[in-house]
Formats: C-alpha cells, structure tokens, sequence
C-alpha cells in the first residue's frame, strides 16, 4: 500500500519577516546590554612629580596607558573634557542628567515612584554638582517637585517634605497645575509647609565680598550685580551661580530665616585652566595625595558622569620613573593609592609596562580591596620607590601576575627617540584578550554571546527557508 506524497508547511513570507524582525531586536538589545553593563572611566592627562619628569615621557606614558584601557572591554573610557583652550560646549554630567530626569518623569507617569525617586535623586545631584553648566533650570523644579510627590507615594513622608521645603525655598510661587491628581496627605503637607515659610520670613544674600560685576544667578533668575544684597529669599536651599567675563561660580547656599548670609566665592574661567581635570592635575603635582586630591576627582567625576576616575604622578627615581596610579570610585566617594609601576628610563618596555599599569587599574575597578583607602595626606616622593628589583608596594592587597613572559624583549628600532617593545600575541594589547582577567566575569558579555547564538539560529532557519508565498517542505513517500 502506497500513501500519496504529502506536503509540510514550513515557513511563509510572514514569519521571515517575523524572525528577521526578532534578530534585530536580539542584536539590539544584546549591544545595549554589552555598553551598559562596563562602568565608565575618566582618565586625565597623568602628571609629573614637581614638573621633574620630562613632558615627552609623561605624554608617552599617558599615551599607552590611555590606549590600553581603551582596548579594554570590560570598561568604557570617556572622551577628554578639556582641549588645549577651553572645555567641550556640553557638559556630560548635564548630559546624564537630563537622561536620568527624562527617566524619572516616565517612570512617575508609569506611577512607579521608586523607581521615579531613584532616577530624579540621581539626576539632582548631577545639578546640584554641576551648577554653573546648567542651561534648562525647569528640570531642578520639576525633579524637586516629583520627588516630593514619589516620596509620599512610596511613604517616605520625612523626604516628601523635605522635597516640599525645598521647592518652596526654589519657587515660593510654586502652583500645581489644574488637572494634578495629588495624595490627600500630600495636599495637607504641602499647604503646611507654605504657611511654615511665610512665618519663618524671609533672608538675605550678601555678595560685597565677591569681585565687582559679576551676574548673580539665583534659583535660575538673574538678580542682578556684584556687589549687591539679595534681600528677598526663602528660608532653605537656593542655587547660586556669579558669571563673569568667561568665568563662573555655582553652588548651593542655605539662606536662614531674618538672617543675612554672606558669599564668600572667587570665580574660575571655563577654560582648561580652570576645569576640574587642571584641578586635580595641579593638585596631584605636589606629591600630597589627600582631600586636595580627592575633591578635585570627586569633582571630575561629578562633571564627567564617570563612575572611577583614575589619575597618575610619574616620579624619577635612579633606574626610571615611577608611576604611583590612583582610582577614585564615585559610589563610595573613596581614592586608592594602587601599586606603582616602573618603566626604565628610555621607556625602551612602554607597551608591556604600560600594559601592566592599565591590567591594575582594571583589577582594582571590579575588585574594591586593592590598593589602599587614602584617609589622610599620603606624601609621594622618590624616597617611596627602589630599585624595580626590589620595588616594595605602597599598597597592600591582590598581587597581580607578572605579564612578563607575554612579551618579546626584542625592540624596534624605527623610533631613535623611544624604543618599543612589541609583545609575542599582539592581540593580546590591541584587542579583547587585554580583558583575559576579567571578561569571562562579566554578565553583559555572556548576555550577549547567548542572543547572538540565539540570532543565528533564527537567521539559519530562515535562510534554510525557501522565500515563496506558497512556501513548502519536505516531500515523504511512506510505504508498509
């Protein structure tokens, strides 16, 4: 008995288009995942101890250093903010902020306010630290006024008012808009906290110790002129910024009640000279790695959206230079003291060294014990360093592998100024094995190898598919 050919529907036009579009989205999703999960690094120019280092070997070994973190997968370096003149036009700490405060709005109308209070706190403090780059004052009110509201809906009613204190100290006009559904508790608090204002009363800002002309900016508002008493502002938190022949001044100023708070504030030019990188630059010249130091990487970070800053002082000592690296985590507001490198006097081993000094940074990033918390003023000098035989670790903590069979001491001579070291596996410095150490850890990276397996599974059932509307299969010739 012969059963007649019998046709298998496979595939139609509909779902190649469908497993295409599903690829795609897979791709997309699976970049995003990859770019998002690798914390984001600053890297400033590295110094020379007291201008004793020659500005060709402090250049070549910020060169290398910068490439080879820059070859890094697992972390994601951020463009320099300064050129040689001025800072880049848009600031990406304002950049993130707004990305965050555009979060946050769509994340209260989703009404999910914990989510809401998280993205706008963070946005908040990308303004609140970056005041004189602020350009859409809007987004202080509203972040200040949905968090008020996110807060009380989350029941955290201690920072729903501090958030209502502190919009009223921004705008005393504030008003809601007509078709605002608020808590009933919110309703009260707030008209509370509008007639706690009016009878604390007013105070003032004084600016005569400010130099002469400078526009006062406060709360998004031009006031006027140094010197000049502000007489007319709420008690609580306001804006300040003071702007002036291309220099600036922004912080926040608590103003008491009946009571004149005086200003006491130079301007700094938006210029190279006067950014946060020259700031820690010039800071960490000087060999004293303490709250100078700090605070001016706190302040890159800040103006940066970086999540680590890592900086560096290269020392002559007898048999080179020393480079001392130092990490500054933005989460934990803390700076390491990582352990130094040295690289020979002719840099005749620049890559491998350098390779090695970008490996401990990247150590340090996803392992918080290396290196050693700076908590008071550490003094760096050549008097830490020996001879790279018995060079002793500043730090305590991991000890990382030596690198050294990895290369080929044999050395170019195309460049009579620095002789290069080329490693054995050059891919090992340009490309994705730089990581070896680390990629395997990453999640984002596993994330994205499984939905490329997955794409191409989808692509080569689709391509194995005949492309006709009257799309069929297999042909079975079954006898018994």
């Amino acid at each position: 008995m012969r059963r007649r050919n019998h046709r298998q529907p496979v595939a139609t036009m509909a779902s190649i288009r469908i497993g295409m579009l599903v690829l795609v989205t897979l791709l997309a999703s699976s970049t995003a995942a990859l770019a998002q999960g690798s914390p984001k690094l600053y890297m400033p120019d590295f110094v020379g101890y007291q201008n004793q280092a020659q500005s060709r070997i402090v250049e070549q070994i910020t060169k290398v250093v910068r490439q080879r973190l820059d070859a890094d997968p697992t972390v994601a370096v951020l463009p320099q903010l300064t050129g040689a003149t001025e800072v880049i036009s848009v600031s990406p700490a304002i950049t993130e902020a707004t990305r965050l405060y555009e979060a946050g709005r769509g994340q209260y109308v989703d009404q999910r306010f914990e989510d809401a209070a998280k993205s706008l706190t963070q946005a908040l403090d990308y303004l609140e630290t970056n005041t004189t780059d602020i350009t859409d004052w809007s987004m202080v009110e509203d972040s200040l006024f949905r968090l008020s509201i996110a807060y009380q809906h989350i029941g955290d009613e201690t920072q729903s008012s501090e958030m209502i204190r502190r919009l009223l100290a921004y705008n005393p006009e504030f008003t809601f808009a007509s078709d605002e559904e608020l808590p009933e508790a919110y309703a009260a608090s707030f008209a509370d906290s509008v007639k706690r204002l009016k009878k604390k009363g007013n105070g003032s800002l004084d600016t005569s110790s400010v130099e002469v002309g400078a526009e006062i900016w406060v709360d998004g508002k031009v006031r006027g002129a140094t010197p000049m008493s502000i007489e007319d502002l709420g008690a609580g938190t306001h804006f300040v910024v003071l702007r002036k022949d291309g220099a600036a001044y922004g912080s926040l100023v608590t103003i008491e009640a009946k009571k004149a708070t005086a200003l006491s504030a130079s301007l700094v030019k938006k210029g190279a000279e006067g950014s946060p990188e020259a700031a820690l630059v010039g800071a960490l010249a000087t060999g004293e790695i303490g709250d100078s130091v700090r605070f001016a990487a706190r302040d890159l970070a800040n103006r940066s959206a970086a999540a680590y800053v890592v900086a560096a002082l290269i020392v002559p000592v007898d048999e080179g230079f020393a480079v001392q690296a130092l990490l500054y985590t933005t989460e934990t507001k803390t700076l390491r003291l990582l352990e130094p490198s040295i690289f020979d006097k002719e840099l005749l081993s620049v890559n491998v060294d350098g390779y090695k000094l970008s490996k401990k940074v990247i150590d340090a990033i996803f392992d918080a014990s290396l290196g050693t918390v700076v908590e008071s003023t550490e003094v760096i000098g050549p008097e830490n360093f020996k001879a790279k035989s018995e060079v002793t670790a500043l730090v305590t903590g991991k000890v990382l592998p030596d690198y050294t069979n990895d290369v080929d001491t044999t050395t170019d001579e195309t460049n009579s100024d620095t002789t290069i070291v080329t490693p054995k596996d050059e891919e090992l410095i340009k490309g994705f094995p730089l990581a070896q150490d680390h990629w395997y850890e990453n999640p984002w990276l596993w994330t994205g190898v499984g939905v490329g397996v997955a794409g191409a599974a989808i692509l080569t059932i689709v391509l194995m598919s005949d492309s006709g509307t009257d799309v069929t299969g297999f042909n079975a010739t079954i006898e018994w």
